[in-house]
Parts: C-alpha cells; structure tokens; sequence
C-alpha cells in the first residue's frame, strides 16, 4: 500500500490532547489520526447509507409536491436499519449537546452533501 503524507494544522490544545490519546491507545499519532479519520468517514458513509431512501424520498416527494401523493409511503425499514438510525439519532443527540459539537456536526454533513452533489449516480 501506497502511503500518502497529509500536513494539517491545528490549535496546540488540540494537538497535545492528540498525542496524549494517542499515547494513551499505545499508538504513535499518526496510526491514532489514521483511526480517528478512518472512523469518521465509516459514520458519514453509515449516515449516507441509511438515509439514503430518505433523500430519494424527498427528491421524489419534491418532484411531485401538491400532486396529491406522498413519495415516501412505501418505504419499509428492516429491523437492522432501525437499529442503525436509532444508533445515529442517539449519537446526533449527543453530538448537538453543545454549541461546538453542533458546529462540527453541521459542517460534517454539509461536507458530505457537497461531495455527493459531484457524483453522478
């Protein structure tokens, strides 16, 4: 595997907090950033995958609004994918507790809805 040298920046706090987390896991910082990243794009791609049919939903619902018909009334949800959105509204929730984790949490979805209004699917 190819590997790829990333600089980033950031506040010192946040960079002492890194290393002693890191220090902490027993991982040098960057196997611990590589985690963290890994970690985070895995909930975003788990956020995109499950509410996927939603969007569809809306688009749909938008395509037809004021025709009468709801776009989202045939949509089922398995017991597994209930589980999952019942587990990404439980981290949301506790994500928007505070001002600064509503910040990033916003600005972590308008991040994936810009990159996923560049596909073509």
């Amino acid at each position: 595997m190819a590997t790829e040298w990333i600089s980033i920046s950031m506040p010192s706090e946040v960079g002492a907090r890194i290393r002693q987390h890191a220090a902490e896991a027993g991982l040098s910082v960057s196997a611990y950033m590589m985690m963290a990243a890994q970690a985070q794009m895995d909930r975003q791609d788990r956020v995109r995958k499950v509410f996927a049919p939603f969007e569809e939903a809306c688009a749909e619902a938008d395509e037809h609004a004021g025709s009468g018909t709801w776009a989202g009334d045939e949509i089922e949800l398995t017991r597994e994918q209930r589980a999952e959105v019942a587990l990404l509204w439980e981290e949301t929730r506790y994500l928007l507790r505070s001002p600064a984790n509503a910040r990033r949490l916003r600005a972590s979805i308008a991040e994936a809805a810009a990159e996923d209004g560049g596909r073509d699917e």
